[in-house]
């Protein structure tokens, strides 16, 4: 079961990625994101209520998994990568993948999502600016990931 969580976090990591890297503007993939909100509130609310069995087999779990994944590292990352007000959603989001599914999923979802802000703060020219002013707070945030990881693990 971890295995497939493992592989759907390092999909949708690379379909962040390539959303990312690809010169798409800002503004259409934060519509992006609104669009799979409005799914995966969909899914939840009528899909939910009918096929029950279905949406908590295997495939609406890794589903929504994926969805999921999707949504927390494009926002994070469309809203400034390591500079963002949300990158908390990274600590919250590998903490519930923690007690949910495992510790080595959330090790995987965390160190995928580092990857993806590192290439990132390569890729983009504004983010890369603001790092040359303050290097120290990219520092500081990275650390941060290494506090989170035990707390997922307990």
């Amino acid at each position: 079961m971890t295995a497939q969580f493992i592989l759907t976090f390092f999909l949708t990591s690379i379909l962040s990625l390539i959303l990312t890297s690809v010169k798409i503007p800002v503004v259409s993939i934060q519509q992006v994101i609104y669009l799979l909100v409005i799914i995966i509130l969909f899914v939840l609310g009528r899909f939910f209520a009918k096929h029950r069995k279905l949406l908590l087999g295997p495939f609406g779990k890794y589903f929504l998994a994926a969805l999921s994944t999707l949504v927390v590292q494009l926002l994070v990352i469309t809203t400034g990568g390591f500079f963002s007000p949300l990158l908390v959603l990274f600590h919250i989001y590998t903490l519930g993948t923690g007690f949910l599914v495992s510790f080595g999923a959330s090790l995987v979802f965390i160190v995928l999502s580092i990857l993806l802000l590192i290439i990132n703060l390569e890729v983009n020219p504004t983010i890369k600016g603001l790092f040359y002013e303050d290097p120290w707070i990219v520092v500081i945030y990275f650390i941060s990931f290494f506090v989170i990881v035990p707390l997922a693990h307990y």
